[in-house]
């Protein structure tokens, strides 16, 4: 499986929520600056808080025709100029009521702020958004203690301006995180489950992919050489290219023999690869039919996804059960690290019971879990 940007995600698994999260941004920014008219109608608007308002104005301006040139795209640079403005838009308002505390004046922007980062939210990685929220939760919270301290009557009102900025951002931040991570998960589940009818033995995707450049590159020698373009014998450098396509040929070939399709889907899975190992030196796992391979794959993504902090590490052991090379019966051992067998999810045991019989036991670190398959 190919690897996705941030940007590619962004666009391909939150589309459906930007508008609603930009909707909702702009009822944000709207209130705000509704309220900062009434504080207008009655002069009670700090020149700090107007200059705010003024680049907060030119830098919506500028975010909504930089978002529509570039077809929704915002690139990280693009998106820590635009955050640094929005910050600094922030420190100007908060700067600004801090002057105004006795005349009850609250902040306006920085509200407004909050509402166009929770519009960026399906632009951007999590990460870079909970970073922008932490930054603006610092401000909010320094003037609530400050002025809380000179004037605790103000305090009331000034947690309800922090909620107003901050709480529909935060879930924006984790409405989109979330969905992000179960499109994430639904499809690597998808491509996972896709090896099922792949042949026994043979070359991963990224490997069909480094053949084929190979393949073309070697065509494209013998067509110099039949064509008197690349004279014979080959010069130093073209040798010494054609012995490196000859090894890499013959490394593919080999892994092709020795490598199953169960190895092929973990190393191309984005969730399994790193948490599962399988030890299967004789190949035994290219003997299991479509319905064995299906259960297996469901048991062990279920086991290796969990909704807690903990990263459940798996191995597989493959031997033949009985004594000769033909035995009839293929032993498989997942031994589980960093779980208990209450983490199991109940649909973990009906892709067991498509591989085979299987006893499960807790131990130590984990959980093993025991599977005898009748080959094919």
């Amino acid at each position: 499986m190919s690897p996705r940007g941030p940007a590619t995600k962004a666009q391909l698994s939150t589309v459906q929520l930007g508008t609603g999260l930009a909707a909702a941004g702009g009822i944000v920014v709207l209130v705000s600056f509704l309220r900062v008219a009434e504080y207008w109608a009655g002069y009670r608007v700090s020149n700090l808080s107007f200059l705010a308002w003024i680049l907060l104005g030119l830098t919506l301006v500028a975010l909504i025709f930089w978002v529509r040139y570039t077809s929704a795209r915002l690139t990280r640079p693009a998106f820590f100029i635009f955050a640094a403005i929005l910050i600094l838009c922030s420190v100007l308002d908060l700067a600004g009521v801090w002057e105004l505390t006795a005349t009850r004046v609250y902040p306006t922007a920085s509200v407004a702020v909050g509402g166009v980062f929770l519009a960026l939210t399906t632009l951007r990685p999590t990460r870079e958004m909970v970073w922008v929220s932490a930054i603006l939760s610092i401000g909010f919270i320094a003037v609530f203690i400050a002025q809380g301290a000179q004037a605790p009557s103000t305090s009331a009102p000034e947690l309800l301006m922090a909620v107003f900025a901050l709480v529909p951002l935060g879930i924006g931040i984790v409405v989109v995180g979330t969905y992000r991570n179960m499109l994430t998960q639904a499809l690597d589940r998808v491509l996972l489950l896709s090896t099922v009818e792949d042949p026994a033995y043979g070359v991963s995707l990224r490997a069909k992919q480094e053949l084929s450049a190979l393949d073309l590159e070697v065509e494209e020698l013998f067509d110099a050489v039949a064509a008197g373009s690349e004279p014979l014998p080959l010069s130093p450098e073209r040798a010494r290219r054609a012995g490196e396509l000859a090894t890499e040929l013959r490394a593919h070939l080999i892994a092709g023999r020795v490598n199953t399709w169960l190895a092929h889907a973990i190393n191309e899975s984005d969730v399994l690869r790193g948490r599962i190992t399988v030890e299967d030196p004789e190949g035994l796992a290219g003997l299991m039919d479509p319905g064995q391979r299906d259960g297996l794959l469901s048991a062990i993504w279920l086991l290796s996804v969990t909704d807690g902090d903990t990263t459940p590490q798996g191995t597989l052991e493959f031997s033949r059960e009985g004594i000769g090379p033909r035995s009839d019966s293929l032993r498989i051992t997942l031994t589980f690290t960093g779980m208990t067998r209450l983490n199991i999810e109940p649909a973990t045991w009906p892709g067991l019971d498509r591989v085979g019989r299987y006893g499960v036991t807790s131990t130590a670190t984990g959980v093993k879990i025991m599977l005898r398959s009748a080959l094919r």
